[in-house]
């Protein structure tokens, strides 16, 4: 098991050499990683009108190394995804069941990450060269955009991004609330409902170049759908749908079986 870093201890952390890059990613020679920033090292899927376009190739173990060394990197407590030993279903338990919530999404997230802000994070945050924060911004890409189907763009999102979700964080401690993320989905829960707040994330969100849905807000004596799960006094359920992630249980359809998807993401137990 690996351990996790501070961020400057990074291989990535002051990279200012193109040689020293194709190195860390185990590639071969510069010549070769300035190919793999082509998109024809991409292929798209369509899963039920969703589209992904994952890496292939050399591309691909490029993005498995990139997702390898991002992962080793200490990330912030609100974050719940692309941690391992973190789920949707953590992330929802962090929420008391008997304080308000509020909860929004980003619209569009990956495709409106672009490969100038993945190069600003590499450029600004891990202080690597231009040239190399470049040449990462491209080969970590699709048409100029964070990838769905890549094994490092959960990751990827999220650090070039992390900026605005401390900001987030910053003004959810001023007020006494409770804050998390997953992937795109941010929820906020608090003892009374912050309009004030709310205005200032709604203001943070738009700062950096995205829209978000429409929040939702629950009331303390509602239940609260977080990431598909809904916490409560005794025991956590499973909204329908997110249970069936749990691949091979042929029972996911029943009550046994969205207990036995609850076991399956952490081992929680109540």
């Amino acid at each position: 098991m690996n351990k996790k870093y501070p961020i400057d201890q990074s291989p990535y952390y002051c990279l200012r050499s193109k040689e020293r890059l194709a190195e860390i990613l185990w590639v071969k020679s510069v010549t070769t990683l300035i190919e793999l920033t082509g998109d024809n090292f991409y292929y798209e899927i369509d899963k039920k009108g969703k589209v992904f376009t994952p890496p292939i190739k050399g591309l691909r173990r490029v993005h498995d190394r990139v997702q390898s060394l991002l992962s080793r990197i200490k990330t912030p407590e609100y974050l719940h995804s692309g941690v391992k030993g973190r789920s949707n279903l953590t992330n929802a338990l962090e929420h008391s069941y008997k304080s308000g919530l509020v909860k929004t999404d980003i619209q569009s997230f990956f495709p409106s990450i672009t490969n100038i802000k993945i190069g600003n994070f590499f450029k600004g945050v891990m202080r690597c060269s231009p040239n190399v924060a470049k040449l990462l911004a491209n080969m970590l890409t699709f048409n100029g955009v964070v990838p769905k189907g890549s094994p490092c763009s959960t990751t990827i999102a999220f650090w070039a991004n992390k900026n605005m979700f401390d900001e987030i964080e910053r003004i959810c401690i001023e007020s006494n609330a409770t804050f998390t993320v997953y992937v795109d989905d941010i929820s906020i829960s608090m003892t009374g409902l912050n309009r004030n707040m709310l205005r200032r994330v709604n203001g943070i969100i738009r700062r950096n170049g995205y829209s978000h849905h429409k929040h939702r807000i629950y009331k303390p004596t509602q239940s609260k759908v977080i990431t598909g799960i809904v916490p409560g006094p005794q025991k956590a359920k499973v909204t329908k749908g997110i249970y069936l992630k749990s691949i091979g249980d042929k029972d996911s359809a029943t009550s046994v079986g969205r207990a036995a998807y609850i076991k399956y993401v952490t081992g929680y137990r109540k």
